[in-house]
């Protein structure tokens, strides 16, 4: 039997916790488990004033804070996000779905992302159980999809020649938790298989998820209401 921790160790393994729990939780936690070492954080503990909860608020918005910054040194892609090659950046407005049943329907001639409701996907590739969608416990359907189907509109003028879009699965509904006033609880997501050209050679690839909550929110805000998110099996 192992000694018992002492208070100071205890500390230090709770905080090391929440940071593994903060990035399990990120909708690119994935991507991470193999890089990330250290995350630098700034401790500000008040002694003259009482207790609340504002100093938890900080050190988690600054973990989100350094997690981001690790993603965004690492990653392939923006997590979350499309590449858009008309703005090329994935930083841009054209980047993210419009609403929770969106999915990423290919490449506009000009390079921006195109976005549709994913029965109206189904419908466009034919899928023999789009009406299951429609039901009170909708079905779960995906469709595969190619670069070739996903860019084959994008002209060679406005294509980013490093960027490979390999493929995608794009499924829904998922059931989620909503609220009254957003309507319907249901997610559909777009499951991308991203990487970079060089020189003719494709580097790693990398999985991207896009979506979004019903709430209009990044899908990380369905942590919120839910144990686990459905599509990370």
């Amino acid at each position: 039997m192992s000694p018992p921790k002492s208070e100071p160790e205890q500390i230090w393994e709770a905080i090391r916790r929440l940071v593994q729990d903060r990035l399990a939780r990120h909708r690119a936690g994935h991507l991470l488990p193999n890089n990330l070492e250290a995350v630098d954080l700034r401790l500000v503990v008040p002694l003259r004033r009482p207790p609340d909860d504002t100093g938890a608020r900080e050190l988690l918005a600054q973990i989100d804070a350094r997690l981001e910054d690790a993603f965004r040194s690492v990653a392939i892609c923006r997590p979350g996000r499309a590449w858009c090659h008309r703005c090329g950046s994935a930083e841009c407005e054209h980047s993210v779905p419009g609403s929770s049943r969106q999915v990423f329907a290919g490449y506009a001639t000009t390079g921006m992302p195109r976005w549709e409701e994913f029965p109206q996907r189904c419908l466009d590739c034919k899928h023999p159980r789009v009406d299951e969608l429609f039901l009170d416990s909708p079905s779960l359907i995906t469709l595969v999809e190619d670069e070739a189907r996903l860019t084959h509109h994008l002209l060679p003028a406005f294509r980013h020649r490093d960027h490979a879009l390999i493929g995608q699965i794009s499924a829904g509904f998922f059931p989620v938790r909503s609220r009254l006033e957003e309507g319907r609880g249901v997610v559909a997501v777009t499951i991308q298989a991203v990487g970079r050209r060089s020189r003719g050679r494709l580097g790693p690839v990398v999985l991207n998820v896009l979506g979004r909550a019903p709430s209009g929110e990044d899908l990380s805000a369905l942590w919120d209401r839910h144990d686990d998110l459905p599509w990370r099996r």
